[in-house]
């Protein structure tokens, strides 16, 4: 679990399918967040989240975090992934949609869907694709956007 500069690339870019939070506190913060039942998602969640891969993004599309369970799940070491294009972990066919998404998000601030699971295709280290639910979020912070998920494995084979 670390963090690190960026790599000097074009990157790959996140979903528009995320939930906005601002970074600074206001009293309607709570309504700002993702709800995950009685928890809720942040930036500061994910990186202390043990139970579910998470990992954070940069507005570059460079995975700047990831937590050890998505490790486990994914197969990439911390160094091997950290300052790679988060497309590293979508399959190929879905780039061209993902990076539409990240766009439009960039573009106009809305998401496309808001505080609801979404059941994606992600790729691990060996490439193999398998189904995940992920929840989806993005902060602003200095005038930068960061985007954070947790992506749990489902299906009858939970990795």
């Amino acid at each position: 679990m670390q963090e690190i500069s960026h790599k000097s690339e074009t990157a790959m870019h996140m979903h528009a399918d995320t939930a906005i939070i601002k970074r600074e506190h206001t009293p309607n913060m709570a309504e700002k967040v993702l709800n995950m039942g009685q928890n809720t998602l942040t930036l500061d969640a994910l990186r202390n989240q043990t139970e579910i891969p998470a990992l954070i993004v940069d507005q570059q599309g460079l995975i700047i975090f990831v937590n050890a369970y998505f490790e486990q799940v994914f197969g990439w070491q911390p160094g091997e992934i950290i300052g790679e294009f988060v497309g590293r972990i979508i399959p190929k066919r879905m780039h061209d949609a993902h990076n539409l998404g990240f766009s439009r998000f960039i573009t106009t601030g809305q998401p496309t869907i808001l505080g609801k699971p979404l059941t994606l295709t992600a790729v691990n280290k060996a490439g193999v694709e398998f189904a995940a639910e992920h929840h989806m979020i993005a902060e602003q912070n200095e005038g930068q956007w960061l985007f954070g998920a947790t992506i749990k494995p489902v299906g009858p084979d939970d990795l």
